[in-house]
């Protein structure tokens, strides 16, 4: 881990890790958390928080990959809470609306 992005953080999109040098895995699909919290209203979540999660101060050591003390500074994992509220078929009806990515 490093203390810069490598990647564009709106084109993050498929990631592939399967050929990494220091940990080999799978492949995964971001998107930038305002894409997260528009898919999770579109099929009936309301968000209602987004929790990052901050290492303790008195961590120490390593979690999976992830360094205390580099987790101290940024957040090593994040959650989203919320309610399922209104049916898909209601939802869908209200996202067929033209949006931007920019608000």
């Amino acid at each position: 881990m490093t203390e810069r992005l490598e990647r564009a953080y709106f084109d993050l999109g498929r990631l592939d890790w399967r050929d990494a040098i220091d940990e080999p895995g799978g492949i995964e699909f971001n998107l930038p958390i305002s894409s997260w919290i528009r898919l999770f209203h579109d099929i009936g979540f309301d968000v209602i928080d987004y929790i990052e999660v901050r290492a303790p101060e008195s961590a120490t050591g390593i979690h999976g990959t992830v360094a205390a003390e580099w987790a101290k500074r940024f957040p090593s994992e994040a959650s989203l809470a919320g309610p399922k509220t209104a049916g898909v078929a209601d939802r869908a009806v209200l996202s067929r609306r033209p949006r931007s990515d920019f608000h």
